[in-house]
């Protein structure tokens, strides 16, 4: 009859063993997609940017001045509201990359406010009304 105590009990702590294993093995594939994803998120961002400072170079080369520009302002546009708390929600992020992004922003709103928007479009006004609340002077 002893036998038939222990069996349940080693079958408990092999079934613990089991879960345990299974749980970090999971968690390790899981680490690994993720952040399979997270490149791929990257290298498919990286060609993006790399294919529009080419299009920007080209009309800069052809004497385009004014489309280059005008592609260069809806970027910063872009550029603008992606820096914003609000765009990547409740990710946390590096306190010095805050604070890099901050500094960013107040160039962004002293160079808006020599060189004004243009051209209107969503997210022109979207950065604009983002910018207008800003203080610059906190450095």
């Amino acid at each position: 009859m002893s036998e038939h105590r222990r069996s349940p009990r080693l079958s408990r702590i092999l079934l613990t063993m089991l879960w345990v294993v299974s749980l970090i093995a999971s968690g390790g594939i899981g680490a690994y997609l993720a952040s399979g994803a997270v490149v791929d998120q990257w290298v498919n961002s990286q060609a993006s940017n790399t294919q529009s400072h080419i299009l920007i170079l080209r009309q800069l080369r052809s004497g385009d001045d004014d489309a280059a520009l005008a592609q260069l302002e809806a970027q910063l546009d872009r550029d603008i509201l992606s820096l914003l708390p609000d765009y990547y929600g409740h990710a946390r992020v590096a306190a010095r990359t805050r604070a890099r992004a901050d500094a960013t922003l107040r160039q962004a709103k002293l160079y808006r406010e020599d060189y004004p928007r243009r051209e209107e479009g969503a997210a022109a006004g979207d950065a604009r009304r983002a910018l207008s609340g800003m203080a610059v002077d906190e450095e």
